[in-house]
Formats: C-alpha cells, sequence, structure tokens
C-alpha cells in the first residue's frame, strides 16, 4: 500500500515537462538581417544550444539550451562579440522562445 501512495504522489512530477534554460542577450549594434544570420548560425553550432531566435527590432538574442547542457554566459558573450557586437545584458530566465516572439510581435 506504502507503494502505491508513493507512486501516486510521483505521477505529478513525472508529468512536469523538464524546463530548458534560455539565454536572453540584448545585444549593440545589431541592425541587420546578414548579423542576425551570422549570430543565429553560431549559436546553432553550439552542441548546448537546442533553439536560437534573433529579433532585430529589439536588439535581442534569445537561445534555448538543452536539458543538462553546460554552456557558460563567456561563450555566449564571446559567440556575440566575435561578430562584432557588444552584449549589453544577458539574463537566464526558463522563458519559451515561442513566448519571446510572441512578445516581439505586439
Amino acid at each position: 500500500m506504502k507503494d502505491i501512495l508513493l507512486a501516486f504522489a510521483l505521477v505529478p512530477f513525472l508529468i512536469l515537462p523538464a524546463r530548458a534554460e534560455t539565454l536572453e542577450i540584448k545585444v549593440l549594434g545589431m541592425v541587420c538581417a546578414f548579423c542576425a544570420q551570422g549570430i543565429e548560425k553560431h549559436f546553432r553550432a553550439e552542441q548546448a544550444v537546442a533553439d536560437v531566435m534573433v529579433d532585430l527590432h529589439r536588439k535581442l538574442v534569445a537561445v534555448t539550451l538543452k536539458p543538462e547542457a553546460k554552456f557558460d554566459d563567456a561563450a555566449a558573450v564571446r559567440i556575440i562579440e566575435d561578430a562584432g557586437y557588444k552584449t549589453a545584458s544577458l539574463e537566464h530566465t526558463n522563458r519559451a522562445l515561442d513566448v519571446i516572439r510572441a512578445e516581439g510581435k505586439k
């Protein structure tokens, strides 16, 4: 009986989807689609990256990391700087890229 109760107690935790970490990076100087494409390409080449979105109007690069992936802030800043830009801010969130994209369309 104790095993059955324990199994039911764990069900909600097993059903919850794994939350991926997202880096939201504000970039100074990014103004053209070619720039955005280059930054996106470099982030996608990283094994720890699950998805990436670049929003030119908001000067934002959002990078979703794979669960349990190791990717340090310095690597993200280096990708931005190697493309010729400066990082204004870098924030760790759990927001999905769909939510971030939708905010840019408002």
